[in-house]
């Protein structure tokens, strides 16, 4: 455990807020990455205008020049988008017969994974360390965590959020983290979006991380992970590999849960015991893998300085934490 967590019992959903903290070391505009080959240098903060972009957390309309400009160019690919239907809100029990097609390779219902999908790392006891929905307010308490045990990390990036806390995201990069799409708003799985509207999704957030990083990502994680092969083959042809998380049966994935810490429906306690089970199944794995987390929480992110990489780091034998482009051995473009 980190001598300076939280503890334990105070870590729920009627915890106070504890103040908001500060970037330490935010990057100037002009910095030039020395870690990837022929980086551009980082814009100005200034250049990035909210209201350039759509309404935040809320799916983006499909008529604007940029979004109908997207179209065309998923077109332009050559990528056969395959005629699959949209799913109904409400999940697997909402739709019975979507889930037992088998052949649209829904991941939601039925664990279904093609090639293309990015679910563990190659290396046995590599943690492709992951964390979803931010940048946000306590995410800088999470990077402070990180830099002082060099570890590097994979965001995965809301557009929405990205727009409200553009420095914390170049923070992140310049940091050397991975940064991948999580789409615009997360408002909706993505297989209850049309086609249309998903490129909206992955699109505005693609071009907002372009816009504060001046690079463009290549990689996303579906929200939920909700992705299927419609979702898939729009994905790819926006550029886009999918990245998930490690599932170890049908219906069991290696999450934690520490998403729902803070409303109330599962306790930092429970989000431990999740974690040893983790570990347990890790352990027997042949291959590295892949951990769902967030750091949009106050909740989320004590327990992951205070409990989890910790406990992580202290594991024998050895975990190598890295981000998951790391352990996949490639980079961004």
């Amino acid at each position: 455990m980190n001598p300076t967590a939280v503890p334990l019992s105070q870590i729920g959903s009627t915890e106070s807020s504890s103040p908001t903290p500060t970037l330490q070391g935010t990057p100037a505009s002009g910095t030039v990455p020395t870690f990837l080959p022929n980086a551009p240098p980082l814009p100005a903060l200034s250049s990035i205008i909210p209201s350039q972009y759509p309404k935040l957390d809320v799916v983006p309309p499909t008529d604007s020049p940029e979004v109908q400009q997207w179209i065309l160019d998923v077109q332009s690919t050559g990528i056969q988008i395959p005629s699959i239907s949209v799913t109904q809100p409400g999940g697997c029990p909402n739709n019975t017969q979507a889930a037992a097609d088998t052949t649209r390779c829904w991941w939601t219902c039925g664990g279904c994974v093609r090639e293309t999908d990015v679910s563990d790392c190659p290396t046995k006891n590599t943690w492709g360390l992951t964390y979803d929905d931010g940048p946000a307010f306590y995410t800088p308490n999470l990077l402070s965590y990180l830099d002082q045990n060099e570890l590097k990390s994979t965001f995965f990036v809301i557009g929405s959020r990205a727009v409200s806390f553009p420095a914390i995201l170049q923070a992140e990069y310049i940091g050397q983290h991975h940064i991948s799409v999580h789409t615009w708003s997360h408002s909706a799985p993505l297989t209850t979006l049309t086609n249309e509207q998903i490129i909206a999704e992955l699109g505005w957030c693609k071009k907002i991380i372009k816009d504060v990083l001046g690079v463009t990502p290549n990689t996303m994680r579906p929200p939920f992970g909700d992705i299927d092969d419609r979702v898939r083959a729009i994905s790819l042809a926006m550029g886009l590999t999918p990245i998930m998380w490690t599932r170890i049966s049908a219906t069991a994935t290696l999450d934690t849960g520490d998403f729902y810490i803070s409303s109330g429906a599962i306790t930092s306690a429970q989000v431990l015991q999740n974690w040893e089970y983790i570990m347990g199944n890790a352990s027997v794995l042949n291959t590295g893998f892949i951990v769902l987390e967030h750091d949009l929480f106050q909740q989320s992110v004590e327990i992951a300085t205070g409990y989890i990489l910790p406990d992580a780091l202290a594991r024998t034998p050895k975990l190598t934490l890295q981000p998951v482009i790391t352990c996949l051995n490639h980079r961004d473009k």
